[in-house]
């Protein structure tokens, strides 16, 4: 069952519909989860984290951006400069009034996508394919994976290994103990795990009721009981660590000045 378009309003909601089900229809979802607003981890802001509209892992890391024609470019250059470090294959996925614009600032690697309406549904024309380039920077990739998870691969290896670790000491021990392979293999079935149960939830219900904008629902926090904890413990880390350094800030502000009296 096809999506109705009733206006020629085009919400992120609706494009995000409309760019599953073609998704599905051009092979992408094979043993794939969808996954919604997915949080990307960004050291480089106060706030943490970008979230991506629309990601897939089906074996590899696909991350999908959407600009409307309600959007702005504005933080589209950033936005792609951290994509493209998380994920195998970056998508823009745009209105026609900015495609020119998205293929100036997207390097040749980034699929473009312009998306228009036919007057029954979107329709979507690859205007720049893009490539797929396998991430491999452990960092990178364990940045989608809790450290529990991270512990709990590493004792599976029988690695000696403490719970207080900080997050980079593991980083660094899962580079010298796990391949590439092995760390991507964690990083996207970690992915798959935590988002499974959403993904399912809006297959049945696209299966039971056709893509309808109330499915969408099903991919988002509220309507499952799955904790994301992706970046939790990562995010609390950083806090700790600011706040420390906040609070010696202080301390040195308060500490009262030793003078040498000037006895000349």
């Amino acid at each position: 069952m096809k999506i109705q378009l009733n206006s020629m309003r085009h919400t992120e909601s609706t494009i995000k519909l409309h760019l599953i089900e073609w998704l599905e229809e051009n092979g992408y979802l094979n043993d794939a989860v969808v996954i919604n607003e997915l949080p990307v981890a960004d050291r480089s802001r106060t706030s943490f984290a970008r979230r991506i509209d629309i990601a897939v892992a089906n074996g590899k890391l696909l991350g999908f951006e959407i600009k409307s024609e309600y959007d702005s470019l504005d933080r589209l250059e950033g936005q792609l400069k951290l994509y493209h470090k998380r994920f195998d294959k970056v998508f823009v996925v745009c209105a026609p009034k900015f495609t020119s614009k998205v293929l100036e600032i997207a390097s040749p690697s980034t699929s473009v996508i312009e998306f228009e309406n036919d007057g029954q549904k979107l329709r979507f024309k690859v205007a720049q394919k893009g490539k797929i380039t396998l991430k491999k920077s452990a960092n990178d990739l364990l940045s989608f994976v809790n450290q529990k998870e991270i512990l709990s691969k590493l004792k599976q290896k029988k690695v000696n290994v403490k719970n207080s670790l900080s997050r980079s000491e593991l980083y660094e021990l899962c580079s010298n103990v796990l391949s590439i392979k092995d760390i991507r293999t964690l990083s996207i079935e970690t992915l798959k795990q935590n988002y499974r149960s959403r993904h399912n939830a809006f297959m049945k219900s696209i299966k039971n009721n056709g893509y309808k904008p109330s499915c969408l629902h099903h991919l988002s926090a509220s309507s499952s009981k799955t904790q994301d904890n992706t970046l939790t413990n990562a995010k609390k880390e950083d806090d700790m660590f600011i706040a420390n350094i906040l609070a010696q800030s202080t301390q040195n502000k308060m500490r009262p000045i030793k003078r040498t009296p000037n006895f000349k």
